[in-house]
Order: structure tokens, then C-alpha cells, then sequence
């Protein structure tokens, strides 16, 4: 029987860690962070193909199409405002990957889990032009967390909600 429970809790164990999920949602670098970032050919994070940083002078922000995530490392495809940056790769998830939000009338819902039915988690009150930091995703939702004043929020962001533009609203 223990050897039963053993396996039982090995399989619940490896569902947890080392998990993948296939995304298809789009983000950009924050528009405030001054750092290089390196993406990375693989997960074993052996090969830095390029380091990002958005290039301020000319107002090129970079975007992301976030196709994959697995752990704490998110497989995109980078682009930039004016296509000199085309590459695919890993980068680690951190406070530089960022949404805005489509609610501009009313207040946004932050859900327990990539689905509506699965209940709200947390509501940011009226109008928040801030960035969302991205720190999760599944099919086109993206897990997002907003701090604002002395209040953190974090939820699942419906596909609806998202704005991966920087340069102006999604309306």
C-alpha cells in the first residue's frame, strides 16, 4: 500500500513541477526597464542567442508573442516597432514582462484560474493605467500581477482585457 502512495505522490509531484503550457498571448518588455534581458536558445539556458533591451532613443519598445511556458521560462517569438529584431527563444519570466489593461470603464477581474467560471480572485477599482507584470500563462489568458499603492493584485487576465500595445490604448 505505501508503495502505492509513494507512486501516487511521484506522479502528483511531476504534473506539479516541470510543467508546460502552450500559450498564445502577446506582451511587451516594460516600458521602464533600462536592463538587458538574454534570450536563450534552449531551456538548459546553455546559449544566449541575443540580449533585449528596448531602444528608447527611437521609441522601440519590444514585443512579445508568448507561445510557451514552462516553470519559471517563457518560449517567444521578439519583434520590434520596426522589424529589425525577428527571434525566437527562452527568457525568464521577471517583473519586465507586461500587459496593460483593456478596462477603461469599470473595474477589471482577476480570475482564480484561466477561465471565467472559475470564480474572481481579486478586482482592480476603476480605471488603472499601470502595467501588469505577466507571470504565467495558458492558452490566451496571462496570469498577471499589479501592484498599486500598498495593494497587490494577481489573478488570470481574460484574453478580452489584455492591451499589448505601449505606445497607446487597445480600444
Amino acid at each position: 500500500m505505501m508503495k502505492y502512495l509513494f507512486l501516487l505522490l511521484c506522479l502528483c509531484c511531476i504534473q506539479v513541477y516541470g510543467q508546460k503550457h502552450d500559450c498564445n498571448a502577446k506582451a511587451f518588455l516594460s516600458i521602464n526597464y533600462k536592463g538587458k534581458i538574454p534570450l536563450y536558445a534552449s531551456l538548459s539556458c546553455d546559449t544566449v542567442l541575443t540580449y533585449l533591451e528596448n531602444d528608447y532613443e527611437n521609441e522601440n519598445i519590444l514585443h512579445f508573442h508568448i507561445k510557451k511556458q514552462c516553470d519559471k521560462m517563457l518560449y517567444v517569438h521578439v519583434s520590434d516597432l520596426y522589424n529589425q529584431l525577428n527571434a525566437d527563444g527562452w527568457l525568464f519570466l521577471g517583473d519586465y514582462i507586461c500587459v496593460y489593461s483593456r478596462a477603461y470603464q469599470g473595474s477589471l477581474k482577476l480570475y482564480n484560474a484561466p477561465c471565467e467560471s472559475s470564480g474572481i480572485n481579486s478586482v482592480v477599482e476603476g480605471y488603472d493605467p499601470g502595467m501588469y507584470i505577466v507571470v504565467g500563462c495558458s492558452g490566451d489568458w496571462l496570469k498577471v500581477k499589479r501592484i498599486k499603492g500598498d495593494k497587490i493584485y494577481t489573478g488570470w487576465l481574460s484574453p478580452e482585457m489584455q492591451c499589448d500595445n505601449p505606445y497607446s490604448t487597445c480600444s
